[in-house]
């Protein structure tokens, strides 16, 4: 992320961090949307061509950025014990403890639509790979709709991260008790927007709450975070699909949202009633 500082002025980096994270977010719900798709209309190999052709606009982006357009900033010399300073400054600092906590628990327990959905479609609604891509498709279509949102805004905060977490813990318990296939579609489009919201609101509070000096080492633990806690939370959620239904892991997902919101609203509430008393 700090690229974007390098490309910008200080004063539009809340802007092109939000606009970055949504973009990043929003793509790791519509790429497997497409994929979904294309698998069931071309199959496996198809997919995997595909998804190698689009490392093509990568590199051309690369090659025609200008040099003389970035802003140089001195790298941060190496030393000994910046994991662990990094691991303290994330610690002392409110806001990125909250966030970090946030996203450990969602991202492990209320993330995992890869291994729900196909149970869903296969088991639940007894369809196909097509059921399958279009539930991902919706789901790709409301990631898209926050990410836009959350562009638009570019004001992160602890209590915007607490209402997306109560929107998207809702309608995630809403998605599996639906009673048809239609209607669960349809709530695809708020849980993708929830989920997309969250991820994009907590990645650009923790860097824009962080000095340059951290910034990369908080990143680095905000990705621990999200990408590490998600494959073993998946384990879980799978266990508890085997044990009851592709229904009860979305509705674990939904409650972990809930809790995680009661913890971020309990955590403010206990700031604010101190900086009450110390005025």
């Amino acid at each position: 992320m700090d690229e974007e500082l390098r490309l910008l002025h200080r004063n539009q980096a809340a802007n092109a961090i939000s606009l970055n994270s949504s973009i990043n977010n929003a793509a790791r719900l519509i790429g497997p949307a497409i994929a979904g798709v294309v698998i069931g209309i071309a199959g496996s190999g198809v997919a995997f061509l595909l998804n190698s052709l689009t490392f093509v606009a990568i590199i051309v982006a690369l090659v025609v950025m200008k040099g003389d357009q970035l802003t140089p900033r001195p790298p941060q010399p190496r030393g000994g014990g910046q994991v662990r300073a990094g691991f303290a400054y994330a610690w002392h600092h409110r806001e990125i403890r909250l966030a970090l906590l946030a996203t450990l628990l969602v991202s492990a327990l209320a993330q995992n639509f890869r291994v729900i959905l196909p149970l869903m479609a296969a088991d639940t609604f007894d369809a196909g790979a097509s059921a399958y891509g279009w539930l991902m498709s919706f789901l790709g279509i409301g990631a898209m709709v926050g990410a836009l949102i959350c562009a638009y805004l570019a004001n992160p905060s602890i209590r915007m991260i607490t209402v997306e977490l109560l929107l998207f813990g809702v309608l995630t318990m809403l998605a599996g008790i639906a009673p048809t296939y239609a209607i669960m579609l349809a709530l695809m489009l708020g849980v993708g927007a929830g989920n997309t919201s969250f991820n994009t609101t907590s990645n650009a509070l923790v860097l824009l709450a962080a000095t340059p000096q951290m910034r990369g080492r908080i990143l680095s633990l905000r990705n621990l975070m999200s990408n590490g806690a998600t494959p073993v939370g998946s384990l879980v959620i799978g266990w508890v699909c085997h044990v009851w239904d592709a229904r009860a892991g979305l509705i674990v997902g939904g409650v972990v949202c809930l809790l995680t919101c009661l913890i971020l609203a309990t955590a403010t509430r206990s700031t604010n009633l101190e900086r009450e008393r110390a005025q």
